[in-house]
């Protein structure tokens, strides 16, 4: 093989496309229009080659209407406006195949800042079957193929809708189902959201038992004015200023420590909780939603709290101890706030957490160390859980139409499906007998003796003889004389010579 076949061949190579998975977060009436909520994609090996996934803003050249990319696209300008590294500053552009090679639409993209380009399939060739080419020495952005209908789908809305922000995920690496999947819940205990969420999920969590691992997070802000030398906590934080929490309008109080606290204490019921059922833990806040957050007196008082734990038949100090201990104090210091300046170590655990994932809105969810972006919604959450346990509880099936992993409902699918290859090949044999027998049939009753005019057929052979021995004298077709092969006769005015 020549060094020139060679390099086409290992260019082909290099190029051909894998599966891959790709999903729009927001807006939601976007989101909404994909089958599954889901696109199929398949991206090539040049650019990017790793297991990763990305997360950026959707972009078409609508000022130039270039469509393809296959020309400089001077209509956009997408280069990072900053040096920080956040999912808006991370560009996906969209282009339609054709007209040039899928490297040069990569270079114009890669030239115009995007972080990556999805390419519209527009020709009769699966994209899973489509083969990358061209030159790409110089191309470290990732391409990737998406069907045609999906790629109008993203033009209509941009069309519609150009000062919208569409905001997509793209996996480089199929996403890996685990037996056990971490969820963990960020908020406030002064959210009445977050007990909405929580009171969803109670189901749904029961259902999942071990197979997810559920952790709630309080809400934990460092105060931007700390100083070290600071001597004394102000009302919205502990820890002489570090830990703080500052209200929004949709708290139900605006007391910061308040929050705190009561935050603290519900972390110490589930940590307590955790030890025999994660229920106790959504029971209690099930109650104290009912009585402290949405009760007309909304208090996220400890007494609030210690009606709550007597209602389910714990003594009203059972958190004290906990609450105490995160402080380094005994449980009896905390009927005076002289604890207050001291460090705290669960609200530095909550704030580390918050850190760890750069979480900025709340609440906010966390599936297996991947961030929920946009509105969280509870079902997506549900859902997002189904996608992502190994072996899926029955309610899954109907959520995302998953299979469950212990294998009952794919082998439940098996059987039906081969039952109905037996029931299609059982028909079609069932044809072929029977339009068999029938041509059978036909072709008896036309050779049948029975149907057969004998003697008709015998009066017909004598009446044609005789008329041809009448005629024999002047007109033959052949020279009988000949024992050997028959001659044709030539007939001239009434002269019969051999040809």
């Amino acid at each position: 093989m020549s060094k020139f076949l060679y390099k086409i061949y290992l260019c082909s190579i290099l190029f051909i496309v894998i599966h891959s998975q790709m999903a729009v977060l927001s807006p939601y009436n976007l989101v909404t229009q994909f089958h599954n909520r889901q696109i199929e994609m398949a991206y090539g090996r040049i650019g990017l080659l790793t297991n990763f996934y990305i997360r950026g803003n959707v972009f078409m050249d609508t000022i130039t209407q270039n469509r393809d990319a296959c020309t400089p696209l001077t209509g956009l300008d997408l280069r990072k406006k900053n040096n920080t590294i956040y999912e808006e500053n991370f560009k996906i552009l969209l282009a339609y195949r054709g007209s040039c090679s899928f490297s040069e639409k990569a270079r114009n993209a890669q030239n115009a800042g995007a972080s990556m380009l999805i390419v519209i399939n527009t020709g009769d060739t699966p994209i899973n079957e489509v083969i990358f080419t061209g030159d790409s020495s110089d191309i470290y952005i990732p391409l990737a193929l998406i069907n045609y209908s999906d790629g109008k789908i993203f033009e209509n809305f941009i069309n519609v809708n150009q000062n919208t922000k569409i905001l997509a995920e793209v996996n480089f690496a199929p996403k890996k189902e685990k037996k056990v999947v971490d969820f963990k819940l960020f908020f406030s205990a002064s959210e009445p959201k977050a007990y909405n969420l929580l009171g969803y999920m109670k189901h749904y969590l029961e259902q999942f038992g071990e197979k997810v691992n559920f952790t709630p997070y309080y809400v934990v802000h460092k105060n931007p004015y700390y100083m070290d030398g600071n001597t004394i906590s102000n009302k919205n934080c502990l820890s002489k200023g570090v830990y703080c929490y500052f209200p929004k309008e949709t708290t139900i109080i605006q007391e910061g420590q308040t929050i705190l606290l009561e935050d603290l204490r519900q972390k110490c019921m589930f940590k307590l909780s955790k030890e025999k059922s994660v229920n106790i833990y959504l029971d209690y806040m099930s109650a104290f939603s009912e009585n402290c957050v949405n009760s007309d007196k909304k208090s996220l008082s400890k007494l609030c709290s210690q009606t709550t734990l007597a209602k389910m038949g714990f003594p009203d100090d059972y958190l004290d101890k906990c609450v105490a201990t995160s402080f380094g104090v005994s449980p009896s210091a905390l009927y005076s706030s002289s604890y207050f300046d001291k460090e705290n170590t669960m609200l530095k655990e909550e704030y580390e957490e918050i850190i760890k994932y750069q979480l900025t809105s709340f609440p906010a969810v966390v599936i297996n160390d991947k961030v929920m972006d946009g509105v969280i919604k509870e079902t997506k959450v549900v859902e997002e859980l189904c996608n992502n346990v190994k072996s899926k509880p029955s309610f899954c099936n109907y959520l995302i139409g998953g299979i469950d992993g212990s294998g009952s409902n794919s082998l439940y699918k098996s059987k039906t499906f081969y039952f109905v290859i037996f029931i299609l090949i059982a028909i079609n044999i069932s044809l072929f007998f029977m339009c068999r027998n029938y041509i059978l049939e036909k072709v008896n009753d036309k050779v049948n003796p029975e149907n057969i005019d004998i003697n008709g057929r015998i009066k017909n052979a004598i009446n044609n003889y005789f008329a041809l021995k009448s005629t024999s004298d002047d007109y033959k077709a052949f020279d009988t004389k000949s024992y050997n092969e028959p001659k044709m006769i030539e007939m001239k005015e009434g002269k019969v010579s051999p040809v």
